[in-house]
């Protein structure tokens, strides 16, 4: 017995072996994927294939005109709304939704507002969204000012409804 309560008390008091220290590779970050610089043929070519209901070509022009422009290029808030369109239409409600968030929270286009919201409002009735985003981050907490009879009505129910809760 004493041999035991020797033998934890020495395994206590040894000093456990050193980690070895994390992985120090001195290689080089990897490079980072060149800017594309995309055009406004690429937004053409995607708002051709949302209307040929070709939604797929359309989402993926639509993502590289973004991904290849500045926020204040000229279509950039069309073809984020393009893009949430293409993507709702593909079943892909939470991408499509992020996108609509965009539109309706920025408001850089004014005129895009009421089809954002509408399109959220649509989807709000029909399929399961992101509650967070939408009703308490966007709605709850947005002054939209003057918006079109329908849309006021979505957008002043649903703040009521959030300030209950």
């Amino acid at each position: 017995m004493l041999t035991i309560g020797l033998a934890l008390l020495l395994t206590a008091q040894t000093p456990a072996p050193a980690t070895p220290p994390a992985e120090t590779t001195t290689s080089a970050p990897a490079p980072k994927a060149p800017v594309v610089t995309a055009s406004d043929d690429v937004f053409d070519e995607g708002v051709s294939a949302f209307d040929s209901g070709d939604f797929e070509t359309a989402a993926e022009k639509m993502w590289h005109y973004i991904r290849g422009s500045e926020q204040t290029a000229d279509h950039y808030e069309w073809a984020e709304l393009y893009l949430a369109r293409s993507l709702l239409a593909l079943d892909m409600t939470h991408a499509g939704v992020e996108y609509l968030y965009n539109v309706a929270r920025e408001r850089k286009r004014p005129e895009l507002l009421p089809i954002a919201l509408s399109l959220l409002e649509q989807i709000r009735d029909r399929r399961p969204y992101d509650e967070e985003l939408v009703d308490k981050d966007l709605l709850s907490g947005t002054e939209f000012g003057s918006l079109p009879p329908a849309n006021k009505s979505f957008v002043e129910y649903q703040q009521g409804r959030l300030d209950l809760v």
